[in-house]
């Protein structure tokens, strides 16, 4: 067969007709589907069941049917809610007011998910021991605390001491102790953003707050001062080159602190000074690393073929990004190439 034009168009036209009936079919089936399993829910849910059908579906389901949602006739039955937010703590949000004043009920709810707390009674999110296991279990439970429980340094020392998460709900004295924000950033740096300016200026606690700063915001809400303190920043920017982005405009002007970040990604050239992206050494050893940031050079450099070739060598994408003259070079482009495919 020859193909021409028309053919190639038939063809293109029957193949996209083909995938959009398939697509219809598919949506239709699963449509159907969903409308079944929807049907079959609701039938269960208002199907008059035995407690022990209730309590078997609960104990084999994970938030399925009746494991989420618990039968009216038993909301307030203590056995059947119990074995229910054991299995799934949320479904305390069916359970009677009554049991959710229970502790007992409400400390197996917050045991399997701290955040069941919201559905407590108000009393017992006043409870120490019951907020307190609430936390341990997910910090940011503490948001459902009562006002004098999230200015309780212990119940707040237990909710950020896996992953310094809660910080946000602590009162604002608490936000202003010192080992209460040196607990939190120790565990996730960007916590810092919730302490008070005082410890934000604190060189002590923005120290460790860097150190363990994944996206290197740390940095963005320290002081002034200390976004100027070159130890500071060579920590940051150790721990996350994206830090360089918000440290003072001397400090990107350091090379001590700029080769340090692109040490640790070429990728942080960008946000060097314009002298120190025009400093060959600088830029050789971003581009060791991470060849794009030829595109971060200064122009003298990207018509440097030492430069050039260093570049291509780790990703050969960054021809793009070379002076006219080399992209044409054979030495840096031997098959003539426009693109890097």
């Amino acid at each position: 067969m020859i193909y021409n034009s028309n053919n190639r168009l038939i063809i293109l036209a029957s193949i996209v007709l083909a995938c959009l009936l398939l697509f219809t079919l598919n949506g239709v089936h699963g449509s159907n589907l969903r409308a079944g399993e929807s049907k079959s829910s609701r039938l269960l849910s208002s199907k008059q069941l035995s407690k022990q059908e209730v309590i078997d579906k609960i104990k084999q389901d994970r938030c399925y049917d009746v494991a989420c949602s618990i039968p009216k006739q038993f909301t307030d039955d203590k056995e059947v809610v119990t074995i229910a937010v054991q299995n799934y703590g949320n479904s305390l949000l069916y359970a009677s007011e009554k049991l959710k004043a229970d502790k007992g009920v409400v400390l197996a709810a917050v045991n399997k998910d701290g955040k069941a707390l919201q559905y407590a009674s108000d009393k017992l999110k006043s409870n120490k021991e019951v907020v307190i296991a609430a936390v341990k279990r997910n910090g940011k439970a503490l948001k459902y605390a009562s006002n004098n429980l999230k200015a309780d340094k212990e119940v707040v020392l237990a909710a950020i001491s896996k992953k310094g998460q809660g910080l946000d709900y602590a009162s604002q004295d608490l936000l202003a102790d010192k080992e209460v924000i040196m607990t939190a950033v120790s565990k996730d740096g960007d916590m810092l953003q919730f302490a008070s300016d005082g410890l934000k200026a604190d060189k002590d606690v923005v120290m460790v707050a860097v150190s363990h700063s994944i996206m290197g915001t740390a940095l963005r809400v320290a002081s002034t001062k200390l976004q100027n303190d070159k130890k500071v920043v060579i920590a940051a920017v150790n721990s996350s080159y994206l830090a360089l982005e918000y440290a003072s405009k001397s400090m990107k002007a350091d090379k001590d602190v700029v080769m340090a970040a692109v040490k640790n990604s070429g990728y942080a050239l960008g946000w060097a000074s314009p002298t120190l992206r025009n400093n060959k050494e600088v830029v050789l050893v971003a581009l060791t690393n991470y060849g794009m940031s030829l595109d971060s050079a200064s122009t003298a450099l990207r018509n440097d073929k030492e430069v050039v070739m260093a570049a291509v060598k780790q990703n050969k994408c960054a021809l793009q990004f070379a002076s006219d003259n080399l992209q044409k070079d054979k030495d840096v482009n031997p098959k003539g190439k426009k693109s890097c495919a």
